[in-house]
């Protein structure tokens, strides 16, 4: 349940002394404006008095009210401004309320009151509103029990249950301005392809969201929001999405809002009562809901010009942004407080429209229940936001690619200045022997270059030209790298050496033993046998100057030459990238007789990417990205996050792991570049999209 537009959901009362029929003229349909003058039975679900849905239907118009009389000036600590008189009701603006407010979220001498909510339960909103019970049977649309106590109830199988501790929310800071205000994140067509994901199948006799339609009214641009204008018919997303732009408003903190408190993007059976009040616009835990604000279109737009208000009027300053405020952990006082440093308006509005921030038991619960005093509104906000868009906060984004893993090896190695002290070129047809090159590259500062194996790319020989490295390094043997391509190499810097071995995992100890020749306290061990682990890895080693020795994961055991390498490197420290599968349990005890051993891994490549490098990183203000499908791109983006020690993370096209959108929100990050173009990495790459 939200904050009515008071201020506060403690405020509740204030209305009822100022309420009229005035306030409703132009915001409700004629029945409705009815149903606020004549009381009727709640719904059946729930035993408390709450009001009755409105008349407005799910389906069809709305038919607007006339015009009423002024109401009487209220009282003056409940100073409420009258509707602007016009003879369009319905393009009377939303009244703007003010009242008396303390830090604390609660009036001097009130009554201390469990917060309730929606139908009257007490829930102090319920854990996971969108873990939504489906009834067992065919129950009447109208019996809706929000904690799903009152009926026979089964659980959806794409429900969202989250065990797992909630990472990386900032009570200060849980929003970001730019991310709440993006209002182009999702076209039209976007919010209603994700509103059709979110249900499988609708139950029978209910509308669900994709479902419902209705006439919307015109309301007249004002300070907060531009006009919007009614049309006949209109479904749920076209109603976001016309209210985001009129608001300036991302529609995607509009879909999670309508998510947090009712549930209504994955509920399958809602009854109307969650459409009549389904942003909790004007419905304080403490009180009933106010008709005023009743209707689907009304909650939107009530809610999204709400949070303009909180941003723009000079009276809304106990949660300004900049400054330490005092936020209660639930509307029982003996639950405590805390001094949260709000940090932008965004941060301020929510709090503004939820006035409590998650305890440690709520956000240890994830998604779940905490205890007493545990509340978990703005904690599902940033719950549902992040899993279901990604960061809830601003990520500037580069993107360095060429027209082919060439050209891209070439962009990266752009971002060096000329005269690095050396360069080294390695085969782009094949990761075999060039693994081991990223993190020697890292460490010496020169970039990793990618040819062809008989001929070298124009663009690779002009950027050589440009950079003009002290000297150049050629990984593999000639089936990798040939004589022709050495010899132009060797005419544009006659420095030139070739690192290689009979094999991949010979050529790994010689291009460790060339570039570390003082030895590394630790050390990288991967597989040989696959390229993401050790590329994941390569990026790691070379901010902390430590060489990636690649072993034949499959075996028991690792050869003589290698465990020679260890010893010869002074290796004090031995990090294994990947699980048992990708570099076997006798590979690792056999290399704990030497050295300590920690070994990283995940679920797959992309989680394994994600425990390597959150085990490096403590912070991360910019991340890389690249495709972890193919090789070349993160190969040669290693050695750049090599040099500038920054994570590199091997993510799917179109979406990171839930891993790595945990370590992002740790790491703080707020700067990301991706190697490689928009047909490798997507705009769910780029807005954090959680893969599922």
């Amino acid at each position: 349940m939200r904050l009515s537009p008071l201020g506060r959901r403690s405020s509740r009362g204030l209305l009822v002394a100022v309420a009229s029929v005035a306030l409703l003229t132009g915001l409700l349909p004629a029945p409705a404006l009815a149903a606020a003058t004549e009381p009727t039975p709640a719904p059946t679900a729930t035993t408390d008095a709450v009001p009755t849905p409105s008349a407005e239907p799910t389906t069809g118009p709305a038919s607007p009210a006339p015009a009423s009389p002024a109401p009487e000036k209220p009282a003056p600590e409940a100073e409420v401004p009258q509707p602007q008189p016009t003879a369009a009701s319905t393009d009377a603006p939303l009244p703007v309320a003010k009242v008396p407010m303390q830090r604390d979220g609660h009036e001097a001498g009130e009554h201390t009151l469990a917060e309730k909510d929606r139908a009257g339960d007490e829930t102090l909103d319920l854990a996971d509103p969108g873990n939504t019970p489906v009834p067992a049977g065919g129950a009447s649309g109208s019996t809706d029990g929000a904690s799903g106590a009152r009926l026979s109830l089964v659980r959806p199988e794409a429900s969202i249950v989250q065990a797992a501790p909630v990472v990386g929310f900032s009570a200060g800071d849980i929003v970001s301005d730019h991310v709440f205000t993006n209002k182009a994140s999702m076209s039209e067509a976007a919010i209603r392809s994700f509103i059709d994901g979110k249900v499988a199948k609708c139950q029978a006799g209910y509308t669900c969201l994709e479902m419902y339609r209705q006439n919307t009214p015109t309301r007249a641009a004002d300070a907060y929001c531009s006009q919007y204008t009614g049309g006949t018919n209109e479904d749920a997303a076209r109603i976001i999405y016309k209210v985001a732009q009129a608001c300036n408003t991302n529609p995607q903190v509009l879909l999670v809002m309508l998510q947090k408190e009712q549930g209504l993007v994955t509920h399958v059976w809602p009854s109307d009562f969650r459409f009549t009040i389904a942003m909790g616009m004007g419905c304080p835990d403490t009180a009933a809901c106010d008709k005023l604000y009743y209707g689907f279109f009304n909650q939107v737009y009530g809610a999204a010009r709400q949070m303009k208000i909180y941003g723009k009027s000079s009276y809304f300053t106990w949660y300004a942004p900049g400054g330490t405020r005092s936020i209660g952990y639930h509307p029982n006082a003996s639950c405590g407080s805390s001094g949260v440093y709000v940090k932008n308006t965004a941060t301020a509005g929510l709090y503004y429209y939820t006035p409590y921030q998650p305890n440690a038991a709520a956000l240890a619960a994830g998604f779940g229940t905490g205890d007493k005093c545990s509340s978990y509104g703005n904690r599902n906000f940033y719950n549902y936001f992040s899993t279901w868009f990604g960061s809830t906060h601003q990520f500037s984004t580069g993107r360095i690619y060429g027209a082919d893993r060439y050209a891209t090896s070439v962009q990266v190695s752009r971002q060096y200045a000329a005269g690095p002290s050396v360069a080294y070129i390695a085969s782009g047809s094949d990761y075999a022997d060039a693994l081991s090159a990223a993190p020697a590259a890292a460490k010496l500062g020169g970039p990793l270059l990618l040819t062809q194996p008989t001929q070298l790319p124009k663009v690779v020989s002009d950027e050589l030209l440009r950079l003009k490295p002290k000297a150049i390094v050629v990984v593999g043997g000639t089936g990798a790298v040939s004589a022709s391509v050495y010899s132009a190499l060797a005419k544009i810097q006659p420095n030139i050496r070739r690192d290689a071995g009979s094999d991949r995992y010979a050529t790994s100890r010689v291009v460790n033993q060339k570039a570390f020749p003082g030895g590394s306290s630790i050390a990288y061990v991967a597989t040989g046998t696959d390229f993401p682990d050790a590329l994941s890895a390569s990026a790691v080693a070379g901010s902390v100057g430590a060489p990636v020795i690649l072993v034949n994961g499959k075996q028991t055991t690792v050869d003589a030459a290698t465990v020679s390498l260890v010893s010869s490197l002074k290796v004090r420290q031995v990090r294994i990238a990947g699980g048992t599968a990708s570099v076997s349990s006798g590979i690792q005890t056999q290399i704990a007789k030497q050295a300590t051993v920690t070994r990283l891994a995940g679920a797959d490549r992309y989680e394994t990417s994600a425990a390597i490098n959150g085990a490096a990183y403590s912070t991360a203000p910019w991340v890389f990205f690249a495709t972890g499908a193919d090789f070349a791109d993160a190969l040669s983006g290693a050695a750049l996050a090599g040099k500038l020690k920054r994570p590199l993370l091997v993510v799917r096209s179109n979406c990171i792991a839930s891993k790595a959108s945990d370590q992002l929100a740790r790491w703080g990050s707020s700067l990301q570049t991706l190697i490689g173009g928009p047909t490798l990495l997507g705009t769910g790459v780029i807005n954090h999209t959680v893969c599922r």
